[in-house]
């Protein structure tokens, strides 16, 4: 049975508003998922505190859509839950009705309001800065573009929720992401220039950049070129490096905190993503002289991304980001995650006990080094992943290049050696066979063995009748100067009175 306390640590806060946020998106985007399926699948330690905020969530969400859930529905749908589901129901509704949780349902209802109206409404500063549009909007904050008025640049802000802004917890994680991105400084991490407040919401102010997250990309595209999944996993990985050289764990690296900067609409694949960037530190941590981060016994980030050291709530360190890195090159080298479930449960237990087929048997077309590198980064032994993640990105970087110069060289030696045993034989062969042949003399092999038919000389063309010479009637009774016919058996003769021979 859970436990009916209210959970007391950080920790256990930061899971329950995560939790909730992921559950809330779901309304927001019109997919909800079971409330049940989140509740049973949480620890046993904040399922009454989780039950009871996803309750109001929802209970919001379907009076907005007009479809208000009583109470007898609500304790027939989550009877199954155990009997301590019961107390939580009626305690919700009875709050509700008794104005301590809001006003009555015959009242309008200014959360509701909030909901489908900040989209419409847009303030018109945050800070010094004019707002422009909205960009866009998650479960902690909104994301405005605004006008820099001394840079003559148009910048990004991040304003924290109202409805999230008086709530402790989630304001200190809010704060955290600024701290922690705020300390690096690198081309692959999206940088916060300023924190400030406008009224009770803090805000974040960034650069504005164009393109799409990871996960949009491969919403699109689930199986984008080799050249794009080695040059984002390399940014990745110097991102995260830099995190790590400042004392800081990420925790959460996932596609939908992987910013592409480009312009995802060019024609030109090279102008669809110029960098990747790592962003939102709101779960980021600073590592203690050892380099780990102490959480034990909570369980904080994305279920599958994270090290099962991560999941399993022991201290983790930057070889807990390695391995996100490694479920990130998976999805995007095979089109799939390596690790999933229908529950939160299914996914932490497939990322402790489960080992993903090697990502060229999903897709053949892989280089094999790639393959061998991400199965190293999805090692469930800390100890046997890479050191760093500035070796993956060296590693990547090698892969995009090819095979190195010294082992190009030794291929090429190892053929010409191979070619020149080759050569050897063939000399061999034939000078054997040339010396049996001086040895004996050689015999036309039958048709049958040799498997061709004798040669048969070609006859020469005949030759066309010579034609009947023709007498010349000169010839006979030349008693005159010239040359006559000589005898069938003697020589011309010159002469007047030789022309032909006295008879008898």
């Amino acid at each position: 049975m859970p436990e009916t306390s209210e959970p007391t640590s950080v920790a256990a806060g930061e899971l329950i508003d995560r939790l909730c946020d992921e559950f809330e998106a779901g309304w927001l985007e019109h997919r909800p998922v079971p409330l049940e399926g989140v509740v049973r699948s949480a620890p046993d330690a904040v399922r009454v505190c989780l039950f009871r905020e996803l309750l109001a969530v929802e209970r919001e969400y379907r009076t907005r859509d007009g479809r208000p859930v009583s109470e007898t529905e609500a304790l027939a749908r989550f009877a199954a839950l155990g009997a301590w589901a019961e107390g939580v129901v009626r305690d919700v509704f009875a709050a509700r009705e008794s104005g301590a949780a809001g006003p009555p349902p015959s009242a309008p209802d200014p959360f509701s309001e909030l909901l489908t109206t900040r989209h419409a409404v847009r303030p018109e500063r945050v800070g010094g800065y004019r707002v422009v549009r909205e960009l866009g909007d998650g479960g902690m904050g909104i994301v405005y573009l605004v006008d820099d008025p001394l840079g003559h640049r148009q910048l990004a802000v991040k304003v924290m929720r109202p409805d999230r802004a008086t709530d402790p917890i989630s304001r200190k994680r809010f704060l955290s992401e600024a701290r922690s991105a705020s300390a690096v400084e690198h081309e692959n991490v999206v940088p916060v220039y300023q924190v400030g407040l406008d009224g009770d919401a803090p805000y974040l102010v960034m650069p504005f950049l164009r393109g799409e997250t990871l996960e949009g990309r491969l919403k699109r595209d689930p199986l984008p070129p080799l050249a794009l999944v080695l040059r984002v996993g390399r940014d990745i990985a110097l991102g995260l490096a830099a995190a790590h050289e400042k004392g800081l764990v990420h925790r959460d690296a996932k596609p939908a905190n992987v910013w592409l900067e480009g312009d995802p609409a060019s024609p030109d694949p090279v102008r669809q993503v110029v960098r990747a960037k790592v962003l939102d530190f709101g779960l980021a941590r600073a590592a203690d002289g050892a380099g780990n981060v102490s959480v034990t016994g909570s369980i904080v980030g994305t279920p599958g991304y994270m090290a099962p050291e991560q999941a399993a709530g022991r201290p983790v360190d930057g070889r807990a980001d390695v391995f996100s890195l490694g479920a990130i090159l998976y999805r995007m080298a095979t089109g799939r995650a390596p690790f999933t479930g229908s529950t939160v449960t299914a996914v932490l237990t497939a990322v402790a006990t489960h080992d993903p087929p090697p990502p060229v048997r999903v897709n053949p077309a892989l280089p094999p080094a790639l393959s061998a590198l991400i199965v190293q980064l999805l090692e469930k032994d800390p100890g046997k992943r890479p050191a760093s993640a500035r070796d993956v990105a060296d590693a990547l970087t090698a892969i995009g290049k090819g095979p190195s110069a010294p082992a190009r060289r030794r291929r090429r030696e190892r053929w010409a050696v191979r070619g020149a045993a080759l050569l050897a034989i063939c000399g061999a062969v034939v000078i054997v066979r040339s010396r049996v042949g001086e040895s004996r003399p050689a015999e036309p092999a039958p048709a049958a063995m040799t498997g061709t038919a004798p040669r048969v000389p070609n006859p020469a063309p005949p030759r066309p009748p010579r034609r009947p010479r023709e007498p010349n009637p000169f010839a006979r009774n030349r008693s005159t100067c010239g040359t006559t016919r000589a005898p069938r058996r003697g020589t011309t003769r010159a002469g007047c009175s030789a022309g032909t021979r006295s008879p008898p």
